[in-house]
């Protein structure tokens, strides 16, 4: 049993739950998820009201909260961690879905709706994943042809992946591709890289792959994955999805594993910076 003052300790002072990226000020040093950091002006600390703070991701208490004892949501009667919730509720058999698509108010578990899905949305579904991406900004629209300077001072844009590419030399330890940023496929450098997390509005520890989909580490695994689904019907035990915290990888993803540590190093950079 965890004793209760330390769970309270380690509990974000605005929404009172324990951040899955805890973020400390550093003028208290109290400790604020990352969506209450992104919800309150930063003029002055929520804490002790000091002015112009400044809040720094604490990896040591990320992994401190990650192993404390909780229980599944859905009551399937699951003891877990909340480091290791969220690998749990991707495959709760108890947990229900809202079905994604328009004026359907169907609701069920994992195995309901992939009967669902394959029986009253096929259509749907199939022109869904046999269409490109659309990679939007943070304003909700599309701007293909909009130029940016990246902070390497080279202008960039967006090439058929919906990635940033400046056509310049990359720093990424790539030899999948010719060494460039582009121009319109393949790897981006960093600079490109972090216009992708910033005019897409990434969340916290997602990067686009190689096809323009939001990719992320998983805890569990280590790997990075997607989310995207690649085959309808199931086989062999795979889902047919590119994770989202274990299994087979897509192809995009799986050649962003053959650089994980670069990206890890990247990912470091953008929380710092987000911070």
């Amino acid at each position: 049993m965890v004793d209760k003052n330390l769970a309270e300790s380690l509990s974000c002072i605005v929404c009172l739950e324990p951040p899955k990226d805890p973020f400390e000020s550093s003028c208290c040093h109290q400790l604020f998820c990352g969506n209450c950091c992104k919800s309150f002006q930063q003029k002055e600390c929520p804490g002790c009201r000091a002015p112009n703070p400044t809040f720094q991701l604490n990896h040591f208490v990320r992994r401190m909260i990650g192993e404390l004892p909780t229980v599944c949501p859905f009551d399937c009667g699951t003891k877990t961690t909340i480091g290791e919730l969220d690998s749990h509720l991707s495959r709760c058999p108890k947990r229900k879905l809202q079905c994604v698509i328009s004026n359907c108010n169907f609701e069920g578990t994992k195995d309901m709706m992939r009967t669902h899905l394959s029986t009253n949305h096929f259509d749907e579904v199939w022109t869904a994943l046999t269409q490109k991406p659309k990679v939007e900004n943070q304003a909700g629209f599309q701007d293909l042809h909009k130029s940016y300077i990246n902070s390497s001072g080279k202008k960039a844009v967006r090439g058929e992946t919906g990635k940033f590419y400046c056509g310049q030399k990359t720093d990424v330890p790539c030899t999948c591709c010719d060494g460039n940023c582009g121009p319109t496929n393949g790897c981006n450098c960093t600079p490109c890289m972090m216009l992708d997390v910033k005019v897409n509005n990434l969340p916290p520890g997602y990067i686009l792959n190689l096809a323009g989909y939001p990719a992320k580490i998983s805890t569990e695994t280590g790997g990075f994955y997607c989310g995207r689904r690649l085959v309808l019907k199931p086989k062999n035990g795979w889902d047919g999805v590119c994770g989202p915290n274990n299994g087979p990888q897509c192809p995009m993803c799986n050649r962003l594993q053959k650089r994980v540590q670069f990206y890890k190093d990247f990912l470091v950079k953008v929380s710092q910076q987000q911070a």
